[in-house]
């Protein structure tokens, strides 16, 4: 992926020379700058693309739907650090069960508890969120009409 805050290569992005990134790179450039929440006036100066074309491409629905992409990726890899952290948080936690200290023990036994209880729960809601909209029959209304309310 490109790095919104390195200049654009010359040989690559840049027509002509002028220092100017051609506009299907500007486009993926402005997009990603934008979803890692720079403001357009960052973008603008570090993609040099004007604020003004950035300001017209935003009001795109195509471009929003873009940086939307590039920002829902950046979270799914947040996401996906934090997970793998996560197993080893709950190793380290279910080590700590066999502290020598007391209160360290104490501590991580109520911590291991808890944590199991809100993930139990959490599941279990989930889960009968997903039965309850698998079973769920959409109805149509019928519409009313100016007659069906005066009868």
């Amino acid at each position: 992926m490109i790095d919104p805050n390195e200049p654009p290569e010359p040989n690559r992005l840049t027509m002509a020379g002028n220092g100017r990134p051609r506009t299907k790179e500007a486009v993926e450039l402005v997009a990603v700058a934008l979803a890692g929440g720079g403001t357009i006036r960052e973008v603008a100066a570090s993609t040099r693309v004007s604020e003004r074309t950035i300001r017209r491409w935003l009001k795109k629905p195509g471009f929003v739907k873009r940086v939307g992409r590039f920002r829902a990726e950046a979270v799914l890899a947040g996401l996906n650090k934090l997970s793998d952290g996560m197993s080893k948080a709950t190793n380290t936690l279910v080590g700590l069960l066999e502290s020598t200290d007391e209160r360290v023990k104490l501590q991580a036994a109520k911590a291991t508890i808890e944590l199991g209880l809100r993930a139990r729960d959490s599941l279990e809601l989930e889960e009968r969120i997903r039965q309850l909209e698998e079973h769920h029959i959409p109805t149509r209304i019928k519409p009313r009409t100016f007659n069906d309310v005066v009868e």
